[in-house]
């Protein structure tokens, strides 16, 4: 097929959608499918380059604040008009003005479209959408028209239904991950990387991710300094507008044992210097941190918000707790750092599946390992795309083999 990608922004900058889009790129381009990337140029990024056999082409655009990208807005539908023919089928990431773009270009084309939603909550694309007006009547257009849309996970595909959007017309797909690059480190290896790090002798609970609601990091923080030892060690890796408020906090309390890492480049090895994850979040689509940590064989610790549900089986690869149990989450993590089996998990214990055990961290973090690659893996989810989406675009706008 011949699949035209479309962002708002891409590759240098890397967040969860932009890094899923250049994962889902590549690996259609491995399963010799035709795909380009249309994104708006970033200073001192090239306007056309290759990356993972992909083309990626940067407009020019320019972005109006609390309104939309004008400038990308415009020369994205020429864009499309005028390469009409290297492509079949649009796919758009993020409900943005981009996806107004590729709708319109779509209906005057007959062209098939295909529209990412990816977050949820307050901050997600159905939120942030009905706070405005030109968010609403975004919406609109995007209901009245003829595209496919994908959610990562149930909670987005229940924001969008009850939003009007036809039901038939949405898609769950979740995120995927490379788990041949997210993998875990031998024990050797792990030491290693702990030592470099300065973190040696730690158990070492790592949150990665933008410090940002609908992160409540303060609610880990405080049952973290109820529970802590000197043999744990909290790395908190990301920026954000919460990092000035966050670190006040750490000060303020004399909370032992944190470290602000900062935004990083270099995740893997993170990840692999780590015991544990954490991810307390009060929202979420569906993490791209958590899949990645989870490929890296660490076990989560994470809120018992609906899309974390959906990755993680509490007890048997991950461990979830409830922000209206305080208590319940200092004890998890005390048990982690004294290196006990779990056996508190919050609210969701009286849910869990007959014949599941509480299990030791390492066997979570292996179990966490094998379902990762089984269901998330980016392989799978390239699969689902081709044969859920752009199969049934394909047949709905008669493209032909080749685009013949």
């Amino acid at each position: 097929m011949r699949i035209c990608m479309l962002i708002p922004r891409f590759y240098p900058v890397l967040g969860g959608t932009e890094n899923q889009c250049l994962l889902l790129s590549k690996e259609l381009v491995k399963m010799n499918h035709s795909v380009f990337v249309v994104t708006q140029r970033e200073k001192n990024t090239p306007s056309y380059e290759i990356l993972g056999g992909a083309r990626v082409y940067r407009l020019w655009g320019f972005r109006l604040p609390g309104i939309f990208s004008f400038g990308f807005f415009f020369s994205a539908i020429l864009f499309l008009l005028l390469n009409r023919s290297k492509y079949d089928i649009m796919h758009v990431h993020l409900a943005t003005s981009s996806a107004l773009a590729a709708v319109l270009a779509g209906a005057f084309l007959d062209k098939g479209c295909a529209i990412k939603f990816a977050g949820a909550g307050k901050t997600g694309d159905i939120g942030t959408s009905r706070g405005k007006v030109w968010g609403r009547l975004k919406l609109y257009i995007l209901k009245k028209s003829r595209a496919l849309f994908t959610a990562p996970s149930d909670e987005v595909v229940g924001e969008m239904v009850s939003a009007g959007f036809n039901e038939g017309a949405v898609i769950k797909i979740p995120n995927g991950v490379d788990c041949d690059f997210y993998s875990p480190a031998g024990k050797i290896e792990k030491e290693e990387l702990k030592e470099n790090m300065g973190w040696q002798g730690k158990k070492v609970f790592l949150f990665a991710g933008r410090l940002e609601e609908p992160k409540d990091i303060t609610f880990f923080l405080n049952a973290w300094a109820a529970s802590s030892n000197d043999y744990g060690l909290f790395v908190i890796a990301g920026s954000g507008s919460q990092e000035k408020a966050l670190k006040a906090l750490v000060d303020k309390k004399k909370i032992k044992n944190v470290v602000f890492a900062g935004k990083r480049n270099d995740m893997l090895r993170l990840y692999r210097a780590s015991d544990y994850f954490v991810l307390p979040s009060r929202a979420e689509g569906l993490s791209n941190s958590l899949l990645e940590a989870m490929s890296c064989g660490l076990t989560a610790i994470a809120s018992a918000i609906a899309s974390n549900r959906e990755i993680i089986e509490d007890g048997r690869d991950g461990v979830l707790f409830s922000f209206d149990r305080a208590g319940g989450l200092e004890k998890i993590i005390k048990d982690l750092l004294d290196g006990k089996v779990v056996k508190s998990y919050g609210e969701t214990a009286p849910e869990r599946a007959e014949g599941t055990k509480p299990s030791h961290a390492r066997g979570m973090g292996t179990s966490a390992r094998e379902k990762i690659m089984r269901k998330f893996s980016i392989s799978a989810v390239a699969e689902n795309h081709v044969n859920k989406v752009y199969d049934r675009l394909s047949e709905k706008f008669r493209v032909k083999d080749n685009g013949e």
